[in-house]
């Protein structure tokens, strides 16, 4: 409510407080706006420890890398080999595997979208649930994602509200990080491939530019 100052009415005073009064609380509001909505943190991972985890439970030859056999196991590294394999020798390092996670931190995007697209034997696929489930060397620092396709096989995944982290709490999304993807539907058996045996991946980060991601199952 404006406020006014009639001299003829009002003690001289008494009308330079209430213009000192009215100038703080302009002050507070043009402050207040200024600072804008509170940045939202990236993820804290502990790349070395989630690195050097992912090699205890992977690296089975004990070479200190992952071959493309070992990869196998976490599907979303071979899906984005070029953004791990840096010097492009075929095999991901526990630095090599550290320093890609540093990288999303640096990214400065907490939270990301994400739409999937699902099909079975070439047509759209209805009612599936889809889970992006964290590589187990990153379960600590991310949350599972997930949703169910409409009509049309789509689904934009989000970490459902009771799980997300504070912060999170108005932004639906997903969080940058390693996924192993599972699908199953209510009605249809698909196959272990995709769900309890799943070998679907996907590395969620800013940098991949990816909107949406198809995935074509077959029934056999």
């Amino acid at each position: 409510m404006p406020v006014s100052c009639n001299l003829e009415r009002m003690p001289l005073r008494t009308c330079r407080r209430s213009l000192l009064i009215c100038l703080a609380m302009v002050s507070i509001i043009v402050t207040g706006c200024n600072r804008g909505p509170k940045r939202i943190k990236p993820v804290n991972i502990d790349t070395r420890a989630a690195a050097k985890l992912a090699m205890e439970q992977y690296d089975t030859d004990g070479d200190g890398s992952l071959s493309a056999d070992e990869l196998k196991q976490v599907p979303a590294i071979p899906e984005s080999m070029d953004n791990f394999d840096q010097d492009g020798d075929g095999v991901v390092s526990s630095r090599e595997l550290a320093k890609r996670m540093d990288q999303w931190e640096k990214q400065l995007t907490p939270i990301l979208s994400l739409r999937c697209r699902v099909a079975l034997d070439g047509r759209p696929l209805p009612d599936a649930e889809v889970e992006f489930v964290p590589e187990s060397f990153l379960e600590q620092y991310i949350e599972t994602a997930k949703g169910t396709t409409d009509a049309t096989g789509a689904v934009r995944l989000e970490i459902p509200e009771q799980n997300r982290p504070p912060e999170l709490m108005t932004h639906p999304g997903i969080q940058a990080g390693m996924y192993k993807v599972r699908i199953t539907h209510p009605r249809k058996k698909l196959p272990a491939r995709y769900n309890t045996e799943s070998e679907l991946g996907q590395e969620v980060a800013k940098d991949r530019r990816v909107i949406e991601t198809k995935f074509e199952l077959t029934s056999r």
